[in-house]
């Protein structure tokens, strides 16, 4: 019993160390057992034409974090029967902090797509699975320019059909061509979005079976230009 005794928390020193090793078990847990289940949270708060493949990591795990701890220090204010002000604020300074992760991504990766708007791609790889060929194009192709063109601004299907086409591309099974964006690094992180083409539909998987389809401006038609091309030099 005596030395439970000399482990009990007393001084402030005490209060910081033990805030800190459970802040460090609060992230152990976090990456460790929840890791999937943030990053499918958050891509709720992604912009149009990203996936999780691009997400910028470590904003989910500071937003659960800065909850969790939050709520545990909440609750041994409580126990400790402190004053409900300092209750109050340890809720708010948890809540803000989580808010500014939140705040902070939704940023990240808007920053991050614009670039496809704004900035040519290095490279972008086409996959022709009818043709069982690969088509690579570099920075400075007109082709390629002519893609992303097309490929940034592309519109989504109305939300009443994506259900729909989601399901039609799932019970299909068809082979698939694609158009792989390549922008070098900015911003702290890279930038390869994907567009899918299957059936005549074009979409992007942004993960855990999340697609999104968009409706056909051209795009489909300079894919198969490209496909021309390699038959005809064969």
């Amino acid at each position: 019993m005596k030395k439970l005794a000399e482990w009990r928390i007393k001084t402030k020193k005490d209060w910081i160390l033990a805030f800190l090793f459970t802040a460090l078990m609060v992230y152990v847990v976090a990456v460790r057992f929840f890791h999937w289940k943030i990053l499918n949270f958050m891509q709720k708060f992604m912009p149009d034409k990203m996936s999780t493949m691009n997400l910028p990591e470590g904003y989910g795990t500071v937003l659960f974090c800065a909850l969790g701890m939050a709520v545990i220090t909440m609750a041994v204010l409580a126990l400790e029967h402190q004053k409900k002000k300092y209750i109050a604020a340890a809720g708010l300074a948890g809540f803000l902090i989580a808010d500014c992760a939140l705040a902070g991504f939704v940023l990240h990766c808007r920053l991050i797509v614009q670039r496809g708007y704004e900035e040519p791609a290095a490279s972008a790889w086409i996959a022709l699975r009818d043709e069982n060929g690969n088509v690579n194009l570099a920075s400075g192709d007109e082709t390629l320019a002519r893609l992303q063109m097309l490929a940034f601004s592309l519109e989504r299907q109305p939300a009443e059909r994506q259900e729909e086409l989601k399901k039609l591309v799932r019970e299909g099974k068809q082979d698939r061509s694609f158009v792989w964006f390549s922008f070098p690094e900015k911003y702290f992180h890279g930038y390869d979005p994907i567009f899918n083409i299957e059936e005549g539909l074009i979409y992007m998987d942004r993960g855990d079976q999340n697609m999104v389809f968009y409706k056909d401006n051209g795009f489909i038609e300079c894919v198969e230009e490209l496909k021309n091309t390699m038959i005809e030099k064969k």
